[in-house]
């Protein structure tokens, strides 16, 4: 370690206006600590509001609406009575009257129709049945969270009958991809793969749940260090069971915005595999 108690050292410092600090730390043998990054100080921050939400003591501001002046009044005033809004000087408006004409888009590539879409490799009958009825039976459940991939031109609405009957529970869809309840039986996983709109079942991969930057910043940080993060459920939370489930995995877990379904929380670098790993995850 650098002993800033040098002469030179501390000349420079005394240039630079910090002698005091430089005199103190030289007094404990030890260098000054870094400054923070901007970066560093909003992560504390994010750290402490959701250390603060956990404990439900987070006092919310008080959102009030700006007093209405003279002006907003008459200007709000005038907008009620205008009939129709008008162009600046100089200007008008341009309208369309009639049937809009419309024409299918061509697809074909090459002469050859359009190109098959990839189908990623967690969705492959082949091993997704025996990880799903794993991950059933790993949660202590019957069932487990997953995706369906839905066959070319196959729409969501077109197989919800199918899956209704087969007592699948649907929670949503995300392109070609339903979003459901699935059974840990692998006789009912291979009826709904059986389906002719079904193009595959699965769940993610861990590693995949992560963005790409964030994932090598998981395997390059300290396993102890917390970062903030949003955690997207695949299901709402209505009892507090997932809430319950995170904490046990390590994690410090703040708010919930049920709209989007998803928590803030204080993870450790060394434990987000594991909540990645969660099937309730997306």
């Amino acid at each position: 370690m650098r002993n800033i108690a040098k002469p030179f050292p501390v000349a420079l410092a005394v240039a630079a206006g910090v002698a005091g600090l430089v005199v103190y730390y030289a007094a404990l043998g030890e260098e000054p600590a870094p400054l923070l990054t901007e970066e560093a100080r909003a992560t504390r921050a994010a750290l402490a509001r959701i250390e603060a939400e956990s404990r439900g003591t987070l006092q919310e501001p008080q959102i009030q609406a700006p007093p209405r002046t003279a002006e907003t009044l008459l200007a709000v005033k005038r907008s009620a009575e205008d009939p129709a809004p008008s162009p600046p000087d100089g200007y008008t408006f341009v309208s369309y009257h009639g049937e809009m004409p419309r024409v299918r888009i061509a697809r074909d590539i090459d002469g050859g129709g359009k190109p098959p879409r990839p189908r990623p490799d967690w969705l492959d009958p082949a091993t997704s049945i025996e990880t799903l009825a794993t991950l059933a039976s790993e949660a202590g459940r019957d069932w487990s969270f997953g995706w369906i991939g839905l066959a070319e031109d196959a729409r969501p609405n077109q197989v919800a009958g199918s899956l209704a009957d087969l007592g699948i529970t649907t929670l949503g869809s995300s392109g070609n991809l339903i979003r459901a309840r699935l059974p840990g039986d692998p006789a009912l996983l291979h009826e709904i793969v059986a389906l002719p709109e079904a193009d595959g079942l699965g769940a993610v991969p861990p590693i995949q749940k992560l963005p790409a930057a964030f994932a090598g910043e998981v395997f390059e940080s300290s396993p102890r260090e917390p970062v903030p993060v949003f955690i997207t459920l695949m299901a709402g939370d209505p009892d507090g069971r997932w809430r319950r489930s995170l904490e046990d995995l390590g994690a410090v877990v703040g708010r919930f915005d049920p709209d989007i379904r998803v928590y803030t929380a204080n993870v450790a670098y060394g434990r987000i595999e594991a909540v990645a790993a969660a099937d309730y995850v997306l």
